[in-house]
């Protein structure tokens, strides 16, 4: 069915009513926070009598508040759920009080209980194997996905990189399950399905380089015919490492570089080392490793030179051989450090956040938003004095343009940009303007994508006309 828009809770109205559950269990990403509190009160309103307890990282960041300003949710699972979520059900079940239950939150007369952080499981292997008759697996796979599953290979990333809001959710502490265990539901699935491609989530699973290893010898020891992708940083890369895991049936990774800027890279503590970069991807691209990389435009007291060197280290990145090269704007999300130091400085946006744009298709979404920060951060900025008369979400969607779609340009700008003088923004710059100057209207976010054949006449009649003049 078409789920665009409001048909999705239309849709969602029908399912619920086919079911005879009285409990709801949600989770959610930070930027459809909005969206499943809302289908929170759905539940409440198509059900009565039903109870509804939520979690994941955006719930377990914002518990309080969020039974606090939301009475359709009764309960909040905080941090790691199995166990939490069948001690809550049990409990419900023989009346017991859930104030026994660690890791929970809930209301009592009135005011927010929160039974305190439930220890995180030291094994991973002792949790049982996702029930996959449950799920409709077509449902999922397209052309692009038809022979690939993603499955869990562990948590936690040790980094402690400011902006990040999922590595304290897990403490962390990295864990990682083991090889037997992963090759386990690999072959599961491959017997149920004929999958052969497998997606590693973890957050950082080579974080660990001895692991790491130990996984890839035990995949060659066991001479398995599955390719995995996982996520990975650079630093934790090396040619050696590159070559084993390929052996061992690698064939993608995604690694997050954030920031070509080194004054950033320190401000942030992602610590990624640079000069590193270009040597590690193009010896990942001989080797038939597929990799993609990530940037963030819009860091608190990130300068334009910081910025241009993020863009420059983009367009080395492709021209490297790197598959697909991500940008979104910096979000400021509850539970990261950088959230705490501006949190009171936080100014709200409509249609900005390239990691929160969906939501504002629905009804109602930004009157919500705009309520509350503590609860929808992803949805506000931080003001930047040396950023603010930037439009960056012209430059985001602009530059994903340029690498992803059309690359044959995007490999010549380096070149342009030399033989103009101009610096990669510099050119954004100029050809923004120059779009403005057109008549055209700043863009919203995405709409971009749809004004390339005017970036060709530009570059046609301004660009190449100033090359040829300055031979």
């Amino acid at each position: 069915p078409d789920l665009a828009g409001e048909a999705f809770f239309d849709y969602a109205r029908e399912e619920i009513r086919k079911t005879d559950a009285l409990l709801f269990g949600l989770t959610s990403l930070c930027s459809n926070y909005p969206l499943t509190l809302r289908l929170a009160s759905l539940i409440k309103e198509t059900v009565p009598g039903a109870r509804v307890v939520l979690g994941g990282p955006q719930a377990s960041a914002v518990f309080a508040r969020t039974l606090e300003k939301h009475p359709a949710i009764d309960y909040v699972v905080v941090g790691e759920g199995e166990q939490t979520l069948c001690d809550l059900v049990e409990g419900l079940h023989a009346g017991r009080d859930l104030a026994a239950i660690p890791g929970l939150a809930f209301r009592r007369e009135g005011k927010v209980v929160f039974t305190g952080k439930r220890p995180l499981l030291e094994d991973l292997d002792r949790l049982p194997l996702p029930d996959w008759d449950l799920v409709d697996l077509t449902a999922y796979r397209n052309e692009e996905y038809e022979d690939y599953i993603e499955i869990e290979a562990g948590r936690g990333c040790p980094l402690r990189c400011t902006f990040c809001a999922t590595s304290p959710m897990w403490e962390r502490t990295y864990r990682v399950k083991s090889p037997e265990r992963i090759l386990r539901e690999m072959r599961l699935l491959h017997e149920r399905t004929g999958v052969t491609r497998f997606g590693l989530v973890h957050d950082n699973l080579a974080a660990r380089p001895q692991r790491l290893r130990r996984f890839c010898e035990e995949f060659l020891a066991h001479g398995t015919p599955f390719q995995w992708t996982c996520s990975a940083t650079v630093n934790s890369m090396s040619p050696e490492t590159l070559d084993l895991m390929h052996a061992s049936g690698c064939r993608g990774i995604f690694l997050g570089i954030e920031t070509g800027s080194p004054r950033v890279q320190r401000l942030i503590r992602k610590h990624v080392r640079l000069e590193r970069v270009d040597g590690i991807i193009r010896h990942a691209h001989a080797l038939g490793i597929r990799t993609d990389t990530a940037f963030i435009m819009g860091f608190p007291e990130e300068a334009r030179e910081d910025l241009d060197d993020s863009l420059k280290m983009a367009l080395i990145c492709r021209k490297a051989g790197v598959e697909r090269v991500f940008f979104s704007l910096f979000a400021p999300l509850v539970g990261a450090p950088i959230y705490e130091g501006y949190r009171e400085r936080l100014v709200a946006r409509r249609g900005e956040c390239t990691l929160a744009i969906l939501p504002f298709a629905f009804h109602g979404v930004e009157e919500i938003v705009q309520e509350d920060s503590g609860l929808f951060s992803p949805f506000y900025r931080i003001p930047n004095p040396l950023l603010d008369d930037l439009p960056l979400v012209d430059l985001n969607t602009f530059m994903d343009e340029m690498i992803d779609w059309y690359t044959v340009a995007y490999d010549n700008l380096l070149e342009v940009t030399h033989a103009l003088g101009l610096s990669p923004l510099g050119l954004f710059e100029q050809w923004h303007a120059w779009f403005l100057s057109r008549g055209h209207a700043a863009v919203q976010s995405g709409e971009v994508f749809y004004t390339f054949p005017e970036f060709l006449e530009w570059y046609e009649q301004e660009v190449l006309t100033d090359i040829g003049q300055a031979a």
